[in-house]
């Protein structure tokens, strides 16, 4: 779970896009990305929200993870992989998460902008 600073940090996000990743254990302390989605507010506001709810509520280990040419992201981990495919799996945007085939997922990374990238 967040701890109550995570949640504050977490609803300061800028609006607009979650990016989901499903990721694969390759090694004993590894793991990689095998599928990646990205949601997008203005074309699915209803999945947005819900996806931003799950990771308040279920996320952990809210950290800076990386950054593109527009923004700085702050990502959390969910572990429970199942409960998570209980809730979405059935959305048609996501399924690249569930059926990637190459392993077994071992937790999904919720990643939503912090603050845009200076010039």
């Amino acid at each position: 779970m967040m701890t109550k600073n995570d949640k504050e940090r977490f609803n300061k996000r800028i609006g607009g896009e979650v990016q989901i990743s499903a990721d694969i254990r390759v090694s004993d302390f590894m793991t990689e990305g095998a599928a990646y989605v990205t949601i997008t507010e203005s074309t699915e506001s209803s999945l947005y929200e819900r996806v931003c709810q799950y990771a308040l509520q279920h996320g952990e280990d809210l950290q800076g993870m990386f950054k593109d040419e527009k923004y700085e992201y702050m990502s959390c981990f969910v572990c429970n992989v199942a409960a998570f495919r209980a809730n979405f799996e059935n959305e048609e945007t996501l399924k690249p998460l569930f059926n990637h085939g190459k392993g077994d997922t071992v937790e999904f990374v919720i990643s939503v902008p912090e603050k845009r990238v200076e010039d």
